[in-house]
């Protein structure tokens, strides 16, 4: 994190090779590979079951090929300056947007969605405690999606809270 009197700026950084990376990475291998065989040892008259092998057997193939790359190298960046919000994904040196950006003049609420929840029946969930920004009718938020932990989400509210000189709402 960093603070100044111009702007803040929250770098989450990318998870690196973990045990989530390599379950993905185990789980892509032998896909591939039977995919791979699949294509090349069968040969269809025509061209419709060729369609339907790469729609089911390609497809799921390059989306977790695309998800184990996001999940290793991508990193999060929220930016708040004296103007707008921003809230970015970055990869090998591209950048994009997660959402618009937002006039920070439209920042109105900040609150911490808690990891209990207790229900009208009586019954007591869990549920991933979360730092909400609402910025008009635009949210943004922090939670165990964007890899981090409960103290974490509690220690950036208290920091934004302190910045953009809010107070933190509680549910």
């Amino acid at each position: 994190m960093t603070k100044t009197d111009d702007f803040i700026e929250i770098l989450i950084p990318p998870r690196g090779l973990n045990f989530g990376a390599i379950a993905l990475i185990s789980a892509l291998i032998p896909l591939s590979f039977w995919a791979l065989v699949f294509l090349t040892t069968v040969r269809f008259p025509n061209f419709i079951p060729v369609i339907l092998i790469c729609l089911f057997v390609i497809a799921p193939v390059s989306v977790l090929l695309i998800n184990t790359i996001l999940f290793i190298f991508r990193q999060f960046r929220l930016r708040i300056d004296g103007d707008q919000i921003f809230f970015t994904n970055e990869m090998f040196g591209w950048r994009w947007n997660r959402f618009r950006p937002t006039d920070k003049r439209n920042l109105s609420k900040l609150e911490i969605i808690n990891a209990f929840d207790a229900e009208k029946r009586g019954y007591v969930s869990r549920r991933n405690t979360q730092l909400i920004m609402w910025a008009g009718n635009q949210k943004y938020e922090l939670s165990k999606k964007v890899r981090l932990n409960n103290s974490e989400i509690k220690w950036l509210a208290s920091e934004l809270s302190d910045w953009l000189e809010l107070t933190i709402e509680f549910r």
